[in-house]
């Protein structure tokens, strides 16, 4: 049987340093945008706040298997290229996140939604008539699945919503690799 004290012991100053590191970097990485608009039915299922806790759950497991294994002095070098590598990957997507979402979304009531690149017929003839990417939504009572194909739509979210994920891990590892590179440089200084 799981002792519930030693576990939220065990696992309080992982769980405080993730909310950190992910309060620390949602300061310039945004979620990704939303897949429906607020009103539709299928909106719960792309709820930003949702993508937050997913991106502070993973960290928070991160931050466990770093902090329980200390690094020493003969992984310095290790810890040393997983910092950069991290930092390198995290820059790249982060890169990609800005300039896919300025493709792939458009703003719609104080919020951005996913677009897609193939009109229905209905929005098309709104288009010829001059109809931008948030008067297109509006014409569709805010049901983007009516505007674009759905699938498109769907496939869309998930890579940006992959993307999203992949650079909050990619420059968690890079902090806490730094932090245990510097806790190996400690080590080998009090050999």
């Amino acid at each position: 049987m799981i002792d519930i004290e030693k576990f939220k012991a065990h696992w309080e100053t992982p769980a405080k340093i993730a909310v950190w590191i992910t309060t620390l970097v949602g300061l310039f990485l945004l979620p990704p945008p939303s897949l429906w608009h607020s009103t539709s039915a299928m909106a719960a299922t792309s709820n930003p706040e949702q993508w937050l806790r997913l991106g502070q759950f993973l960290v928070a497991i991160v931050v466990g298997l770093f902090f329980l294994r200390p690094g020493d002095g003969a992984d310095k070098n290790r810890w040393r290229a997983l910092a950069i590598g991290g930092a390198v990957l995290g820059v790249a997507l982060f890169v990609a996140i800005q300039f896919l979402t300025p493709a792939w979304a458009c703003g719609y009531i104080d919020e951005a939604v996913i677009k897609g690149s193939v009109l229905s017929q209905d929005a098309a003839s709104w288009a010829k008539q001059g109809a931008d990417c948030a008067r297109l939504i509006g014409l569709a009572a805010g049901e983007t699945k009516e505007i674009w194909p759905e699938g498109e739509l769907v496939q869309r979210f998930v890579m940006l919503a992959g993307i999203y994920t992949l650079t909050m891990l990619a420059f968690t590892v890079a902090a806490l690799a730094t932090i245990q590179f510097a806790r190996a440089g400690q080590s080998e200084q009090g050999k």
